[in-house]
């Protein structure tokens, strides 16, 4: 006599892990807990998905629905212009009108800019722009190399960030690092692409969510380097750093600039290209970061009609007005192309008299 088996739920594996089907063991789907997927298990997978989609999006709803309420509360103080308690961490910050953040200034944000640590912000990355600066004449103590050579390297570079589609923040952080080992390491000409291409690959993986690989830098220099000179190159830049890799770039300062100074788009945007035009003019590298950015965003604010940025260097202003003036008639053009598209809304084609 042939005993049958009592039925065993159904186990469903679901990332890794093991659950009981309750669905099958409740109405005990008959043909569905041994032997190859049928029609009904089939069907019985699809009504079980369905079902955990349907829990998944009510419950994202309703956490939606508690955000979207506080945001509305949040907005409303803000309008009011009555006090806003800021829960972080258990701690309660109170925002009043006295403090830098003015309150247009504060809708305009989003979560990320950390409003409530703005002053905090702002004073430790004043404070350590001077550990990540260069000496502007570093370039005289290369035998091999000299300023133009520099030039070059970095207008090339701006092409290769352009390739990759690289952060603006990124692009800063390579300049930054190759004059930081230009001056303490001796390079050949020979090396100086290699230092160049080692400087974007260290940036790209500090700053980038998904940085190019190893074999797309070394097609970039068209195979004039191998995979291991760039490996090999890269410990000796980290180690001569110090492993410091978090400048305070004048693209961070101009983007703590515009939070306080609401500028039109086209005043940002000349900032930014000043800015790049600074990259590749070695004699800048006499300014401090900070001094650039306000100097830059002091520019295309007076240049687009925005308010007037005070504190700048009029030294500073005046060598930007120079370099745009001579950008379009300049050997180096991969700033000037890369502002005169639409992106940027071609700011780069201003016309000065």
């Amino acid at each position: 006599m042939k005993l049958n088996r009592p039925r065993q739920p159904v186990q469903m594996r679901m990332n890794g892990i093991t659950k009981e089907n309750t669905y099958a063991s409740k109405h005990r789907i008959k043909g569905i807990s041994k032997g190859p997927i049928t029609k009904e298990l089939r069907t019985f997978r699809n009504i079980t998905n369905l079902h955990n989609g349907v829990l998944r999006r009510q419950k994202d709803e309703t956490a939606l629905r508690k955000l979207q309420k506080l945001r509305d509360n949040s907005s409303k103080s803000v309008i009011e212009g009555e006090f806003i308690p800021i829960q972080f961490n258990n701690i309660t910050t109170i925002l009043t009108e006295e403090t830098p953040m003015e309150s247009e200034v504060v809708k305009k944000r989003s979560p990320q800019d950390c409003e409530e640590y703005g002053r905090e912000i702002d004073e430790y990355i004043k404070s350590i722009e001077d550990q990540y600066t260069v000496n502007p004449n570093y370039m005289s103590k290369q035998k091999d190399i000299n300023t133009t050579m520099r030039a070059i390297l970095v207008d090339w570079l701006i092409d290769v960030h352009i390739r990759f589609k690289l952060k603006t923040e990124t692009l800063f952080i390579t300049i930054n690092i190759l004059d930081r080992y230009l001056e303490k390491e001796q390079v050949k000409r020979d090396y100086l692409q290699l230092i160049g291409v080692t400087a974007v690959f260290i940036s790209s993986k500090y700053e980038e969510i998904y940085p190019p690989e190893l074999k797309d830098f070394v097609y970039i220099t068209d195979y004039a380097y191998t995979k291991e000179q760039i490996l090999c190159a890269e410990q000796k830049v980290l180690c001569t750093l110090g492993f410091n890799l978090n400048p305070p770039t004048s693209k961070r300062f101009l983007q703590r600039l515009s939070m306080l100074y609401p500028v039109p788009n086209k005043a940002l945007f000349l900032a930014q290209y000043l800015l790049e035009l600074s990259l590749i003019e070695s004699g800048m590298l006499k300014y401090e970061p900070s001094v650039l950015a306000c100097s830059a965003l002091s520019v295309g604010s007076e240049l687009y009609g925005g308010e007037e940025i005070a504190g700048c260097s009029e030294e500073c202003k005046e060598n930007m007005m120079i370099m745009l003036k001579e950008a379009p008639n300049g050997s180096l053009q991969a700033v000037r192309k890369k502002f005169s598209t639409e992106q940027f809304l071609g700011v780069a084609r201003i016309e000065l008299y």
